[in-house]
């Protein structure tokens, strides 16, 4: 028989809290920090939507973010991350239980509502990207010298519409 007394050590399960910071720079600072973190491999979520945004000739993508001066951070030990960046002086908490310092830690189907928000509202977006008006479409004028005059679209240039019209 064995003597030796074994002690297991508990093994702490990583778990999604959020955390309110004091906006962007302050989200980017909290970012910088995750690469010495006392936790390893610390999984960082900002959820949103990328948007296309026109400026001038091209077109970028930029994120439409949902929760604006909250990040979503998966982690083993809240309490310990708090502290660790407020030692670093950074402005930022977790949202707590009342009455004591323990972070509530978002529960499976929350996280999975707010992933199926953000599949939602990104087809919504997709949806907008493909053009309303083709080539052949029949259409009426709404803006402009020639409002109330229809014709058939013959070619799209950009945001604009070739017209043939009567």
């Amino acid at each position: 028989m064995n003597d030796i007394a074994t002690v297991d050590s508990p093994v702490k399960v990583k778990q999604w809290y959020m955390l309110k910071s004091n906006g962007v720079a302050n989200i980017r600072s909290i970012n910088a920090c995750l690469k010495v973190s006392p936790e390893p491999n610390v999984a960082f979520w900002l959820p949103g939507t990328l948007i296309p945004r026109k400026v001038r000739k091209t077109t970028s993508m930029k994120k439409s973010f949902f929760y604006y001066d909250y990040i979503f951070l998966e982690l083993a030990d809240a309490r310990a991350f708090e502290k660790f960046l407020s030692d670093r002086h950074i402005p930022a908490y977790f949202v707590h239980k009342i009455g004591t310092k323990d972070p509530i830690a978002l529960t499976d189907t929350e996280i999975l509502a707010i992933r199926q928000l953000e599949t939602i509202k990104q087809l919504e977006v997709d949806a907008f990207k493909t053009p309303l008006v083709k080539p052949g479409s029949y259409i009426e004028v709404t803006h402009g010298p020639f409002i109330g005059c229809k014709g058939i679209v013959k070619e799209i240039k950009g945001s604009f519409a070739v017209l043939e019209m009567n």
